[in-house]
């Protein structure tokens, strides 16, 4: 038998070193002897062969760095028994979901459904530890078997139909892979096998660095190897425990001892020795070694000296991984440490990483990512499921652009592409396009002005570049119903549309090496699934679904493309070269420890029940948590000169954070040591730490910016940051500090336009709208914006408000109008015949809606049918009000200042510009009374409106007075008499439901239905006018106007009414506001001051906002400030403004 030697010591002691050297020294001495086996996890091995290297100075041959399957393969290709193709992870995962979809009326727990997301994963990772764990499918039916006769409740059951389902993936892979494949788990046992026949191990020397712990499949592969050759293993420990020792689960080195015990325990017959480092070497400060040394001691031994530890607690994990980069970036440009001696190690590198993937660049720190990286966020992958979903879902927008968006698919100008490809996007959106769509010529024949100006190639043409390896692809799947049939069509595909050219083209050598990896394993998943399936039936769902979760599955890891590169590691899983400095990261509560999550195939329970049963999985949650602190003790002991330990006090969505439990340990055994805070903004700091946020220029202008706003904010701020602006200025990097005086001087103001500029922009004649006006008095920006710089929203064809309220009132005009048509007043129709007409009148309308939007689904057929019967209980309502009322329509629609309709109402302005008022009126009704004829606006609204005067005091509600002043100005033009103001209402368009407490006749619904069609608004106080509004009322409150008369006939208090000289009134005082925001508009007013009347801002609703931006922070961003006001109030200030207009 061969002999053994176990090295062991604590960390630090140099057990790693003491071997390279003697491999080292070994193959100086024999470059050609024997073969030199080291064995490390296969994250270390690059990392060890260049220390060997470096130590070397020379190339090698009789040296093999392997991991534990690397060192199975090489032994299968040399005794033959690699005859079987190794299957890969996505391989394994796209054949669990082919057994779900062949078997799936069997499964129990999930049986015709559809699999949660993560299923696919956890399985995997289920089934590929049962293999490492040697819990076979006869051992697992013997634990289904005993769980079934006991029975057992809720909790047994569940797992016994997750077993159930288990055994069913176990056994139709295990059949699927039988002779032709073998998984990476297999390859130990295969490997265990080739031990004995192998001539390579034959005089060779082992050793075995790196390692915890072992699960039995790699225990007895390397135990094997052990009968074999001269072994000599390195385990971090104190001793080495003889077969007969009790260990301590909450022993710090309980992990190592299990191991070597475990080996002795395979090989009684060995001889085995001892080699212990009892000295440890590599700490070069006190602190960093009494925390080794004392780290397990129970009561905690404090140390004096705290040189070359800190303890940062940050406000988030941003702010953390900030000051990690500049303290990184401080030492290295102080020649103090090189990149290639700092390492930044996090168990959460999840949570982490997308801070360093901004934050480090941007401090110009090379860094490498020591861990698999998943390709579900690389470009490709959303390529491959975009095209798949595009067709399953025929051709829907967001699939086809998603597919677009990656750019595989552009050709020639990239740039100019991009340009189309926005274009093109607003062309489908506009247009609805999806399905068949695409492929019609036909609805790509309009082309769009923005494209003509691009080039000459017709938007059709662009299409069919874009979408013809797409279509190409659909014809395939479609005439496809086997496996290989299936796999040919994508390959073909990929190769159509030109992945392998565009991944060669990668713009950098490290996005390079990953396009060529994320290749090799798409082109081997593939492989696996035509071998797997070859001839075998499928459907293109499955097909689908199978690639999607071998999508899923992909991961890729590159070479370290530089040597002088921070680190960048996990803290359980990475394996660091002896750092110098390391920054421990994330340091909080359920991290350190780590919480155990309940992610996994079975849950701890269900763990526990079948290791109860018998078999024997990977350590179950408090088997983990005995084990964190050796974790924790390994993090701490990695650097050998100064170890930072931080955490955050908030997550990155503000939820609060915990620091870790063994914060307080820390602090016991280093009570001098000070928690340092850290803050995102150099302000919190004293000013020997806000020097440290002075790094490289573009990165210090922001602080330098902020600081310098602090300053002019009143607070006092250090010379260094005057010092810096200096710098700037001084040495040539002009653009940089015409940034920082642009951003100090930055007041976000809209700049005046100067008269000129007004008037070519505008023209000699203002043509305006009412609404224009408003929005000028919501903001002047707002207007600015949208009618003179033509800023537009993203036009998509939906359903929208607007378009429910063109049909609206386009079929009330209808309607109205085929009853004048046929000589019959209102009120002599029934409401079968209003319903009638409404329903002719929607369906007339409906198709000039957005495209004929109403028939593209069932959604939207509904949706028509309930806007018909509010238009035809508004019909009927209408009919109602007739039948009460004097008044009756006079103009539907009725247009001023466009052709065929009034005249505008023209503004003369002091520069001698004129304004020219248009716009179209809902409704205009007339009553012939004894007091003359009057006439009054009706405004249909799909929602509950009511007119506030101090909305049109302060010109945010002006359009019902203006179309009233209209009317009346023109009222000869319209009527051939001259008429006065009956007043201004609002109809609400609804079909209201009636909520009553008992069973009402029809003749009280007719009449809580007419309250509900109430109009609000403001009427003449003119007793005439009351008595046409509704003849029905003679005291109370009407059902139809909001009047209250008095007994007396008079109109009460809450009647909404005005005298006609108030109507006057504010006639005048409209006309006048109107002059005066023509005049303003003219003299380029553009600034940006919203209104705030109570909670209410424009700003809300405003499509502009991202152009203004906004900020009350700004002093020059602030609210008008609108007091609400009584109608009384409101009345009394525009009768005086209007007495005063007069006397000047």
């Amino acid at each position: 038998m061969m002999a053994v030697t176990f090295i062991t010591g604590r960390a630090g002691s140099g057990k790693t070193t003491l071997i390279h050297n003697e491999i080292v020294e070994d193959l100086l001495q024999n470059p050609s002897g024997p073969p030199i086996l080291l064995i490390v996890p296969e994250q270390m091995t690059f990392q060890t062969e260049k220390d060997i290297l470096q130590k070397l100075g020379r190339a090698y041959t009789r040296l093999h760095v392997l991991s534990l399957p690397r060192l199975a393969v090489k032994l299968l290709e040399e005794t033959g028994g690699a005859a079987e193709t190794l299957i890969s992870e996505t391989g394994i995962h796209t054949l669990i979901r082919r057994v779900f979809a062949d078997t799936k009326e069997e499964w129990q727990l999930y049986r015709g459904g559809r699999l949660p997301n993560g299923f696919i994963s956890q399985a995997a990772d289920f089934l590929k530890e049962s293999r490492r764990y040697h819990l076979d499918t006869e051992r697992m039916q013997t634990i289904y078997e005993a769980l079934e006769k006991e029975g057992g409740g809720p909790g047994e059951k569940r797992l016994q139909a997750k077993l159930h389902d288990l055994l069913l993936m176990k056994r139709y892979t295990e059949e699927a892979l039988s002779g032709r494949f073998v998984e990476s788990e297999d390859l130990l046992l295969l490997g265990t096998r080739a031990v004995k026949p192998s001539e390579f191990l034959t005089g060779a020397v082992v050793y075995l660095d790196g390692f915890h712990s072992f699960t039995p499949l790699e225990e007895t592969f390397l135990t094997e190897v052990m009968t074999c050759c001269q072994v000599k293993a390195c385990f971090t420990g104190e001793k080495v425990p003889d077969n007969e020792t009790w260990l301590d689960p909450l022993d710090l080195f309980f992990e190592t001892e299990n191991a070597m015990q475990r080996i002795q325990l395979q090989l009684p017959d060995t001889d085995f020795h001892v080699h212990h480092l009892a000295e440890v070497k590599r700490f070069s400060t006190p602190a960093l070694n009494h925390l080794e040394k004392t780290w397990a001691a129970f009561p905690a031994k404090p140390g004096a000296a705290v040189k070359g530890v800190r303890l940062w607690e940050a406000v988030d994990r941003r702010t953390e991984v900030e000051h990690c980069a500049r303290r990184i970036s401080g030492l290295v440009r102080k020649g103090q440490i090189r990149y290639r001696d700092i390492a930044v190690v996090t168990r959460n590198m999840d949570a982490y990483e997308p801070h360093i993937e901004t934050i480090f660049p941007a401090e110009d720190i090379p860094y490498f990512s020591d861990r698999k990286r998943y390709a579900h966020d690389h470009p490709f992958t959303e390529f491959m499921k975009a095209s798949l979903e595009a067709i399953d879902r025929n051709w829907p927008y967001d699939a086809v652009f998603r597919l677009l968006k990656t750019g595989y698919l552009f050709s020639g100008d990239t740039d100019l592409e991009w340009q189309k490809l926005d274009i093109v996007e607003n062309y489908v959106l506009e247009r609805g396009i999806r399905g068949e769509a695409w492929k019609k010529e036909s609805r790509w024949e309009e082309v769009p002005s923005e494209l003509e100006k691009l080039d000459d190639e017709p938007i059709s043409s662009i299409i069919k570049r874009w979408t013809g390896a797409l279509r190409k692809l659909e014809r395939a799947l479609q005439a496809s119903s086997e496996t290989t049939h299936f796999v040919k069509a994508l390959y073909t595909y990929t190769e159509d549309s030109g992945i392998p050219k565009t991944f060669l083209a990668a713009e950098t050598e490290e996005t390079l090496r990953e396009n060529e990896q994320l290749w090799k394993e798409w082109i081997r998943l593939l492989e696996d699934m035509n071998e797997l399936g070859g001839r075998m039936a499928l459907t293109r769902e499955t097909f689908a679904e199978m690639i999607e979760a071998g999508l899923d599955a992909l991961t890729f890891s590159i070479i370290p493309p530089a040597f002088d590169q921070v680190t960048c590691a996990d803290a359980e899983t990475s394996r660091l070269s002896s750092p110098k400095m390391v920054f421990l990261l994330g340091v909080n509560e359920g991290v350190f420890p780590l919480q155990p999550g309940e992610n996994g195939y079975l849950s701890e329970d269900e763990r526990k029940m079948v290791k109860a049963a018998g078999g024997e999985l990977a350590p179950d949650a408090s088997e983990q948590l005995m084990n964190e602190q050796y974790v924790f003790y390994r993090s701490l002991t990695q650097p050998s000169h100064q170890l930072y330990i931080s955490w955050a006090l908030s997550d990155d969505e503000g939820r609060r954070l915990q620091p870790s439990l063994y914060v307080r340990p820390l602090q016991e055994r280093l009570p001098e040591l000070e928690v340092e805070v850290k803050y995102p903004s150099p302000a919190d700091h004293d000013w020997r730490e806000q020097t440290r946020f002075v790094t490289n220029p573009k990165r210090t202008l922001g602080y330098t910016a902020a600081m310098l706003k602090e300053e002019q904010g009143g607070y006092s701020v250090p010379l260094l940051w005057h010092a810096a602006e200096s710098w700037y200025k001084e040495k040539g990097e002009t653009r940089l500090h015409r940034l920082l005086q642009n951003s100090l001087n930055y007041k976000n103001e809209a700049a005046a336009l100067t008269k000129e500029e007004g008037a070519r922009l505008y023209g000699k004649k203002l043509k305006a709208s009412v609404s224009r006006l408003e929005q000028y008095n919501a903001c002047p920006f707002s207007q600015f914006a949208g009618y003179g710089l033509k800023l537009k929203e993203r036009k998509i064809h939906k359903l929208e408000a607007p378009d429910i309220g063109v049909l609206f009132h386009e079929a009330m005009k209808e309607v109205t109008e085929k009853i004048q048509t046929l000589d019959r007043p209102w009120d002599s129709f029934t409401k079968e015949e209003t319903s009638r007409m409404a329903e002719e009148a929607v369906s007339g309308i409906a198709p000039r809606i957005q495209r004929d939007i109403f028939k593209q689904s069932h959604r939207y057929d509904y949706l028509l049918s309930k806007l018909t019967d509010v238009v035809s209980q508004a019909s009927w309502m209408m009919s109602e009000h007739a039948r009460r009322q004097d008044f009756v329509p006079v103009g539907m629609e009725l247009s001023f200042g466009l052709s065929g309709g009034l005249p505008p109402l023209m503004m003369p302005l002091p520069d001698g510009t004129e304004m020219e008022m248009r716009g179209i009126i809902d409704r205009v009704d007339r009553a012939d009374t004894e007091n003359g004829t009057f006439l009054r606006i009706i405004d249909y609204k799909s929602s509950q409106r009511d007119i506030q005067l101090d909305d049109i005091y302060y010109g945010l509600s002006l359009q019902m007075l203006v179309y009233l002043d209209v009317i009346l100005a023109f009222s000869h033009e319209l009527l051939g008499v001259e008429a006065d103001a009956a007043g201004m209402l609002y109809f609400h368009l609804h079909n209201p439901l009636l909520k009553e407490e008992r069973k009402l006749s029809e003749e009280e619904v007719e009449e809580e239905l007419l309250k509900k069609f109430k109009m609000k608004g403001l009427l003449s106080s003119d007793p005439s006018v009351i008595k046409a509004s509704d003849h029905t009322l003679d005291s109370g409150y009407s059902t139809i106007v909001p009047v209250q008369l008095k007994k007396s006939g008079e109109a009460g208090a809450k009647s909404k009414t005005i005298s006609q000289e108030d109507f006057a009134h504010l006639r005048s005082y409209v006309r006048n506001h109107l002059q005066l925001i023509g005049r303003k508009l003219m003299e380029g007013d553009t600034s940006i001051t919203p209104y705030r009347k109570k909670n209410q801002v424009p700003c809300q609703f405003c499509s502009f906002r991202a152009v203004c931006q906004f900020d009350p922070s700004f002093a020059a961003n602030t609210y008008r400030s609108l007091k609400p006001q009584s109608p009384d109030q409101i009345m009394n200030k525009i009768r005086e403004e209007d007495h005063d207009e007069n006397e000047t």
